[in-house]
């Protein structure tokens, strides 16, 4: 499913080279000519021949001028050792809090077993270690409301700021 986020994306870019302006949000606020802000992309899968269906498309998504777009992919099966999305995200850890801070939207999609709350507590040990260490004692605001670190989670579920769709 989110394939079509990436080419949703690219549309968007090659929209705004064509002097076609972007897709105004329904504040109006978006300014229709700038650059996309930065994106991450994780995407995880047992073995990388086999499992990586659309690896060449994914490339060039990331690849395409002004895609603004980082790709990490993680295989747990390939290695000696596991490596998993929650993995992944920690690694990168610096640049997820960068995205959270900055107001992004985290989607989680895939198998209901054990990845959902893995993946979700790795984003939220990022952004709860982070916001502490940045704020140097100043109150960490979202959306306009103060929250301890703990209240994170609930906050980010109920402002629709990470979303999940698991079966």
């Amino acid at each position: 499913p989110f394939r079509s986020f990436l080419w949703e994306r690219d549309a968007e870019i090659r929209r705004r080279a064509a002097g076609g302006g972007g897709v105004r949000s329904e504040a109006g606020d978006q300014d229709p000519f700038a650059p996309l802000p930065k994106a991450m992309a994780f995407f995880g899968f047992r073995h990388r021949e086999g499992d990586l269906l659309y690896g060449k498309e994914l490339e060039a998504l990331v690849d395409a001028p002004g895609s603004n777009l980082d790709l990490d992919l993680a295989f747990s099966r390939d290695g000696p050792d596991k490596v998993y999305v929650q993995d992944k995200i920690r690694e990168a850890a610096d640049a997820v809090w960068e995205l959270l801070r900055d107001g992004a939207v985290v989607y989680v999609a895939g198998a209901a077993g054990s990845m959902p709350d893995s993946v979700k507590a790795a984003v939220m040990a990022v952004a709860t270690s982070h916001a502490d260490a940045s704020r140097d004692g100043a109150p960490w605001v979202v959306h306009g409301k103060v929250v301890e670190a703990e209240e994170l989670a609930r906050v980010l579920e109920a402002s629709g700021r990470y979303r999940s769709e698991c079966w």
